[in-house]
């Protein structure tokens, strides 16, 4: 009879323990989309923007990841213990390690196809900063970024934004918008 009760005891405890093995722990991206709005909240692509503000809404394409070394005999992974978090919790498998934006036309004096990024900011974090936390984000409070640029081109010309992002595994992920222009 105990040796009955021990056996199920260690059954339970490993089937507790096991609550979310097929959870991934990791993202990761190929793949992100962005999307242009003016000051008044209006998608600006292949349009005017209105005003000097334009926000820069990037969308990643998430993928779930596993990472294996993490598990323990496959039995659960120990950081979690009893616990079962949300896919992806632990963040991004391939840190991003620099970002780039740029325009196809002349912005502010700077030529096409520099580097605009400190015109930009998100969460009021400048470009930098924002890459060096990038590791840290759990795939459910990612959702959309939003890059704010507070200023115009100085020019008439439409604008294609570019966005790289280059991957600590080498990997380039680009995305261009569609052609806008300023008032």
């Amino acid at each position: 009879m105990k040796s009955k009760k021990w056996v199920l005891s260690v059954i339970l405890f490993f089937g507790l323990l096991a609550c979310c093995p097929d959870r991934p722990d990791y993202w990761s991206f190929e793949s992100f989309n962005l999307h242009l709005v003016d000051k008044t909240g209006t998608k600006a692509n292949g349009d005017i923007v209105d005003g000097d503000s334009l926000w820069v809404i990037l969308r990643f394409e998430a993928n779930l990841v596993h990472d294996d070394a993490l598990r323990l005999n496959g039995f659960m992974n120990p950081v979690y213990g009893w616990s079962c978090d949300a896919a992806g919790e632990l963040g991004l498998i391939d840190k991003i390690v620099a970002c780039t934006i740029s325009s196809d036309q002349e912005f502010k004096g700077i030529p096409a196809g520099s580097n605009l990024n400190d015109l930009f900011s998100t969460n009021g974090l400048d470009i930098d900063n924002w890459i060096l936390q990038s590791g840290d984000w759990p795939l459910p409070w990612v959702g959309e970024t939003q890059f704010l640029l507070k200023d115009h081109p100085g020019n008439q010309e439409f604008h294609h934004i570019t966005m790289v992002f280059v991957l600590e595994s080498g990997l380039k992920v680009e995305s261009v918008s569609d052609a806008i222009k300023w008032k």
